[in-house]
């Protein structure tokens, strides 16, 4: 789950509510848990987990790119025995993405270089230097700067990350690496699938769904803006029985923004995404079906727009058991 940065106090806060939606006052100070570890300096938290023991577990990044990883007790202190005050500083790298694996240890997803990149750390926050080189896998996706927007666990304990090349046409990419960080040779080419059919394409969020398959959400501009799903096999190749050759492009609009996705019970894939127009814009949230058209039970015919704002951009995404979906994001 991403958490929105924060510059205030230079202290990175973590949000408490209670299960009305107020605010949880027992949590932290008045509900927020906050760390200033490095005076001076920003600090971000991208990713936040609840741990099995009930810590939370916060991966983000120093000013100076450096990630971080911090660890909260339930209550909202911070956890001493971790780190340095619960505080653990980790790799060199612009961190974007993360992931808490089964066994503790975690992944930190960005770049390094003008490359993709992945640190993995030990549970305890040290760098596991048995992953990639010395703790740090990448991979050079195009000749331009490489930009991650997110990153996805894989069954077989490999790891798909996503995003798109910093120049334009802005190509989609997907690469997948190993439990090791080596890149996958099943899937695309050396581990790298890219889309360049379109005037842009962008990946912001990946899943590997209940089949095995590879689900992007993003955004494709091809004369208009058009929220978008992709859907590979488990060897990279495009599933042609899904939408248009694996593409489903859910709407039209002068503008668009960011995408997030996940799978329902039913298989259906739930997204969001913002979409703009001269004056304007709103959140959209839809349904797909597993064949790639909309469910159009969803909402209005398939969709439902939410205008809050300005630029309401999702950027993460949980369906409960009843089927109620929350949508975390900015605006």
């Amino acid at each position: 789950m991403r958490i929105a940065s924060t510059t205030l106090l230079l202290l990175l806060p973590l949000l408490s509510l209670a299960q009305a939606g107020t605010v949880d006052t027992n949590f932290g100070i008045s509900g927020l848990g906050l760390v200033d570890a490095y005076p001076n300096e920003n600090e971000y938290g991208w990713t936040v987990d609840v741990l099995p023991d009930g810590d939370l577990f916060v991966i983000g990044q120093r000013t100076n790119t450096q990630q971080l990883a911090i660890r909260f007790n339930g209550d909202g202190g911070l956890d001493n025995t971790y780190g340095t005050d619960g505080v653990a500083p980790g790799l060199s790298m612009v961190v974007r993405d993360g992931r808490v694996l089964p066994d503790g240890r975690f992944l930190a997803v960005g770049e390094s270089a003008g490359q993709v990149c992945v640190g993995r750390c030990l549970p305890d926050g040290s760098v596991d230097q048995t992953y990639g080189t010395n703790g740090l896998a990448s991979v050079d996706v195009s000749a331009t700067l490489d930009r991650v927007e997110a990153c996805g666990l894989a069954a077989d304990g490999g790891l798909y990350i996503t995003g798109y090349n910093g120049a334009l046409p802005f190509d989609l990419f997907v690469v997948k690496l190993d439990s090791n960080g080596t890149p996958d040779p099943t899937f695309g080419t050396n581990g790298i699938v890219q889309s360049t059919h379109a005037e842009l394409d962008q990946g912001h969020d990946v899943i590997e769904d209940d089949q095995g398959r590879v689900v992007i959400a993003g955004l494709t501009r091809d004369g208009n803006w058009y929220l978008t799903l992709w859907r590979f096999l488990s060897d990279g190749s495009p599933d042609v029985t899904f939408g248009t050759n694996g593409e489903f492009r859910a709407l039209d609009s002068t503008g668009a923004g960011d995408g997030v996705v996940r799978q329902d019970a039913a298989g259906n894939y739930v997204a969001a995404g913002y979409l703009g127009w001269p004056g304007g814009g709103a959140l959209h949230v839809y349904r797909a079906t597993p064949d790639g058209t909309l469910e159009m039970t969803f909402g209005t015919n398939g969709m439902q727009a939410f205008d809050i704002g300005s630029g309401e951009s999702p950027s993460d995404m949980v369906l409960l058991p009843d089927g109620r979906i929350y949508v975390g994001g900015h605006a």
